[in-house]
């Protein structure tokens, strides 16, 4: 928690893009957005919960690619030497195409600005490296290829677009600027999505978290197997006392692991020592790999599926089983480096995927999945009484939270074929796939029936739309309150009548086997419940939008969401109230003095301050999109925490 690595000033910025804005005379952005469910759910045959197809319609803010892109041209133009993180290989090339549109008046500055990232030549990235250390590069968008390990030489400005997964990540890439004792700026500009516009809202909560302990757990059976035979390869024979010893009680694994024919007990011979117990060798089966090449560093599970191009033996992709399934089913559009493929047959027993390359401008259609997941939970575990700030609820009907074993039941029946152009279904088709079955852990409360009955009795959903919305949010709001990723979670996004857990609020780990993330979200439960109905009270909207309860993933495609009935929900259980939602609101205003040349000379920031109230953010008290854009040139003085909103 405490940096003594040796450096300057450094000043660090939060940056929300600007609100879209809406012509005189049209609709609120809120009622465009409900205009097309309406309309989408028209075509999907109208229900109470109708579908809106992927981000179309949900858009609140302006794209902070575009906010990056003026960012860096600008810093080019002054001099500055740069860095723009990227979290996604395919945008760096995007991004840095629109930062060279805006320098399309000073071609000697767009020679000097580069991408970099995993896929490009050994030998290309040593020259990108070699002109970012001597400063012939001045400005360079990356992945976190180069984030570490790598010296770069002395850099002014780091922009990180998103926020990055870790607490660990964001220090260490604003640490790349400010070497040597220089003064440095960090902006990191924020997405639509929940988490990152509550920093926005509430910036001390993103500079109060401290550095992750990121441990792996040691207790996932699926990461025990594949290092129990790669020890038992390794070091042969292998003791049960040392299989014990170094991976835990691992007597079910051992049986497990000996039954399906990869460990053999070896005979024991006149003279061997008994005492460590039985004595194992790994069987090296007909087609089957040693097992340090079964074992992958990127992915614990064990089946994977590669992508190969009819004619061609190199693979494009490797994926596992699920994400197999979901993108490279039979009669899929694939998509990989911006050229697209239709997926001609998936060998289940091969573990490939044949594609045959297609010209993306004669595909009119996309294909969406049609999955179900079912999540069948295990008795024993853990449980205790929830902590509600409900007085009357903890004194009557308490609700209790439990957290244990589970296995996800996961099936994909069908896809829709989709047209780019407005989304509509052109055909559906069934599949015939096996399902896919693994070991997770779970965390969970029984909501009583003093709270969902009432809710029920309005003839609301309660199931797949108020649970599920505030579920959502919940997953969005992990990394602040339980210390773990997004990805790391997921819901019950397919509720069906006949589930059994479909009135139940409950999380589970998205990794085959768990990744330690279900305990620490038992023990933040409350702070978590608590979180997500402030991070839906704290959003204008009405319906629900990315900033609250929209997010990426979900198995249902948001369908259904009801953000009101997850307020109730959250409310009945004591968390949030409407009175309070503008207290907590935290306002950051900043005053500028505009150059009479605008965007000839930087405007200076006068006054910085940071303010909870209830005052009304007006037109007339915010500055000029401009002028805040031009503040960024001046942020090294002062080493203040800024939030700039561009509404």
């Amino acid at each position: 928690d405490e940096d003594t690595a040796g450096r300057g000033d450094r000043q660090f910025c939060l940056w929300n893009p600007p609100l879209l804005e809406v012509e005189p005379g049209q609709p609120s952005r809120e009622d465009q957005n409900a205009r097309k469910r309406a309309r989408f759910g028209e075509r999907e045959g109208g229900g109470a919960a109708p579908r809106l197809p992927p981000g179309a319609g949900y858009r609140t803010r302006g794209s902070s690619y575009d906010e990056a892109a003026w960012i860096v041209s600008q810093a080019a133009r002054r001099g500055h030497r740069t860095v723009c993180f990227l979290q996604v290989r395919a945008l760096v090339e995007i991004v840095l195409q629109a930062a060279n549109k805006h320098l399309d008046d000073r071609p000697d500055l767009q020679g000097r600005i580069a991408g970099y990232r995993g896929g490009y030549a050994a030998v290309e990235r040593r020259k990108l490296e070699r002109r970012l250390f001597t400063g012939d590069l001045l400005c360079v968008f990356a992945t976190n290829a180069l984030e570490l390990g790598i010296d770069i030489g002395d850099l002014d400005l780091t922009l990180h677009i998103g926020v990055p997964p870790t607490v660990a990540s964001v220090w260490q890439q604003a640490g790349r600027a400010g070497r040597r004792g220089r003064p440095s700026t960090a902006i990191l500009i924020a997405m639509d999505a929940p988490l990152e516009q509550h920093f926005c809202r509430n910036p001390e909560d993103f500079f109060s978290r401290s550095i992750e302990a990121r441990l792996p757990d040691t207790s996932n059976e699926l990461l025990l197997k594949g290092h129990m035979l790669c020890a038992a390869a390794e070091l042969p024979p292998l003791s049960g006392t040392d299989a014990n010893r170094w991976f835990g009680e691992v007597a079910k694994l051992q049986d497990e692991l000996l039954r399906e024919g990869r460990l053999v007990v070896q005979p024991v011979k006149p003279g061997m020592n008994t005492e460590a117990g039985v004595l194992m060798r790994v069987t090296q089966g007909k087609g089957r790999r040693p097992p340090k090449e079964e074992v992958s560093l990127r992915d614990i599970d064990p089946i994977q599926f590669q992508v190969v191009v009819r004619g061609n033996s190199h693979p494009l992709e490797t994926l596992d089983q699920k994400l197999a399934y979901m993108r490279l089913h039979p009669g899929a559009i694939y998509l990989n480096q911006q050229t697209s493929y239709f997926v001609e047959e998936l060998d289940l027993t091969k573990k490939i995927a044949w594609v045959i390359p297609r010209d993306s401008r004669k595909i009119e259609y996309y294909t969406e999945c049609r999955e179900h997941s079912v999540l069948v939970l295990a008795g024993g575990g853990v449980a205790r009484a929830a902590r509600l700030p409900s007085a009357e609820l903890m004194a009557a009907n308490t609700p209790v939270v439990r957290s244990g074993q589970a296995t996800v039941h996961w099936n994909m029946y069908g896809f829709r074929k989709k047209s780019k152009k407005d989304h509509s279904i052109m055909d559906q088709v069934d599949l015939t796939l096996p399902a896919v079955e693994y070991p997770t852990r779970a965390t969970w409360m029984d909501l009583p029936g003093v709270v969902l009955q009432p809710i029920a009795q309005e003839g609301s959903s309660v199931d797949r739309g108020g649970l599920h919305a505030l579920e959502h949010a919940m997953m969005a709001m992990a990394p602040l309150c339980c210390d773990i990723e997004v990805s790391e979670l997921s819901c019950q996004h397919t509720r069906r009548d006949s589930d059994p857990n479909r009135y139940f609020l409950l999380l589970y780990e998205h990794q085959k086997g768990g990744t330690g993330a279900s305990e620490k979200v038992y023990k933040g439960w409350e702070d978590l419940v608590g979180q997500a109905v402030r991070l839906m009270e704290e959003c204008p909207c009405d319906n629900g939008c990315p900033n609250c309860i929209v997010i990426p993933g979900c198995g249902d495609y948001n369908h259904g969401l009801d953000k009101r009935v997850a307020l109730k929900i959250g409310r009945a259980l004591g968390f949030g109230a409407a009175s309070t939602v503008a207290a907590r609101s935290s306002v950051t205003t900043v005053t500028t003095l505009e150059s009479e040349e605008c965007g000839a000379k930087e405007s200076e920031i006068m006054e910085v301050e940071q303010k909870s109230s209830t005052i009304p953010r007006s037109p007339a008290s915010q500055p000029t999109r401009e002028a805040k854009r031009l503040c960024f040139g001046h942020l090294k003085a002062g080493g203040q925490t800024l939030c700039f909103d561009l509404d």
